[in-house]
């Protein structure tokens, strides 16, 4: 996922960052529980130097790896800690700043040779309350 900081005023300074997905229709195939912890990997700038959606991007490594862990359900949610909170605020003054969010579970499989899955909407649905949003709290510098 993809996030752009534009729209963050001059001097912001950083108090929070959170992850919010929406499932679809509840979507899970098999077991939720079998990913075991979903952890988020962040990039600043793209994980492959790019911003679009690379193949190489899911073996890319992140600025910070394990940045937060997804607290899953319905409207899943993960809150990010002050390294990562660091790394936004260095980045909140270039031009054209961008932040993806990569999530990784922590089990490729459960071993009964069938797929588990939980489906999340993109940031291409129609509905724009049902899209990933990174929600960030800041100050603003006296």
């Amino acid at each position: 996922m993809s996030f752009r900081l534009e729209a963050l005023p001059g001097g912001a300074s950083l108090t929070g960052a959170y992850l919010v997905l929406h499932r679809k229709d509840d979507f899970v195939v098999g077991s939720a529980e079998a990913l075991g912890p979903v952890s988020l990997d962040v990039s600043i700038g793209g994980f492959s130097g790019n911003s679009s959606l690379q193949l190489s991007d899911f073996d890319a490594p992140g600025d910070l790896e394990n940045a937060g862990r997804l607290q899953d359900g319905p409207v899943a949610r993960a809150e990010f800690g002050g390294a990562l909170l660091a790394a936004l605020d260095s980045a909140l003054g270039a031009s054209g700043a961008l932040v993806q969010v990569r999530l990784q579970a922590e089990a490729a499989t459960d071993g009964n040779r069938k797929d588990d899955y939980v489906y999340y909407f993109s940031g291409e649905q129609g509905d724009e309350s049902l899209r990933p949003r990174l929600i960030l709290e800041y100050q603003l510098a006296d």
